[in-house]
């Protein structure tokens, strides 16, 4: 305390000719004795000298840290609105490192039926510098690194430490939102806002987005492709035919699976390494307000378990197709997704009827 008063009486006396006798004398009560109220300085103000308002803030910031220096019991509130679990509290501060670090709920305690190996799946995706790396070099950067017009038709964010994948709303503030991969962007070349097949697939095995594991995603994919190119609008009932939902352990990723007998699509990689662990969390902008709407957006515990669609069940529209496709003798999902942009290079390909 003697410190800051002699280091302030110092700079006082540097300053007599700028600072009134009222003013240092007020600065002195001010040090010794602790802040003046609102009404002390209020009363007192015309008194002193003009800059007599920067004076109080000098000695006002130098009791503040007088005042945490030595322990205080003042009642601080901390709320931390950056970290997805973090939660505002009200307690007795007897030094600095019992309020370093807010106090955060345990993921456990929010999600108890996700298993362990789904809480600790986080996204090391934790700054904005991982949006602008994913979106490449700047020069070339043509804005649809994750929708499909425009990137400002959706709001991409990282996630904040130890934020689980199935978090909810929750871990956003109450904004709603959902967590999407990486490498479905990246590889599997999935764009925003979803395609109305895409929302029907999510809707009709009630599983959010993150839940598919990628090369199920790219079989949504090339299937939208080949039938785009087709000139008809896909058809659930035929993706289903040649495609089922299995049942997965835990509560964890949902697999697309061809039919046995039924191989329409390849899968795009015998399998996908270093996905885990890279996501992001998608919100709507007000440039496509419903890009949120028609499929779960959270985690969902209990997924739909889908067998194969019998033949004998399908519209007679769509049993023509699937003869037709049956035919073909089947396509590789990858080249299907390649092409999907240069119409006649896909034009050959499918007409080779044939899978690399």
């Amino acid at each position: 305390m003697i410190r800051h008063f002699l280091s302030l009486n110092q700079l006082c006396q540097e300053h007599s000719p700028t600072f009134s006798q009222a003013d240092l004398s007020l600065g002195a009560t001010f040090v010794s004795f602790g802040a003046p109220t609102a009404a002390f300085i209020s009363s007192n103000h015309h008194n002193c000298h003009p800059l007599s308002r920067s004076f109080y803030k000098l000695f006002a910031l130098s009791f503040l840290l007088t005042k945490i220096s030595y322990g205080d019991n003042s009642h601080l509130v901390f709320e931390n609105t950056s970290a997805p679990f973090a939660f505002k509290t009200s307690h007795t501060q007897t030094n600095m490192s019992s309020c370093a670090t807010p106090p955060r709920v345990n993921p456990k305690d929010l999600y108890p039926w996700a298993s362990s190996e789904l809480l600790d799946e986080c996204s090391c995706l934790l700054a904005p510098r991982a949006i602008r790396v994913h979106q490449g070099d700047p020069c070339s950067y043509d804005h649809r690194a994750f929708a499909r017009r425009h990137d400002d038709d959706v709001v991409v964010l990282p996630c904040d430490l130890g934020e689980p994948v199935c978090g909810d709303e929750r871990a956003n503030n109450g904004v709603p939102f959902f967590y999407f991969y990486q490498a479905v962007f990246k590889t599997v070349g999935i764009r925003l806002p979803f395609s109305p097949f895409e929302r029907e697939v999510l809707s009709e095995i009630n599983t959010a987005p993150a839940q598919l594991y990628p090369n199920s995603w790219a079989f949504i994919k090339a299937f939208d492709v080949l039938f785009g190119f087709l000139g008809c609008a896909p058809s659930l009932g035929i993706f289903f035919h040649f495609f089922e939902v299995k049942k997965q352990r835990k509560n964890l990723w949902v697999t697309l699976s061809n039919v046995p007998g039924r191989v329409l699509l390849a899968p795009f990689q015998n399998s996908f390494t270093g996905w885990k662990g890279r996501f992001f969390k998608i919100c709507c902008s007000d440039l496509v307000p419903s890009a949120l709407d028609g499929f779960p957006l959270y985690w969902v515990r209990e997924t739909k378990v889908l067998k194969s669609t019998p033949f004998k069940k399908l519209s007679p529209n769509d049993q023509v197709v699937c003869r037709i496709l049956a035919e073909a003798g089947g396509f590789d999902s990858a080249t299907l997704i390649s092409l999907e942009s240069n119409t006649r290079t896909l034009e050959r390909y499918i007409g080779t009827n044939h899978c690399p």
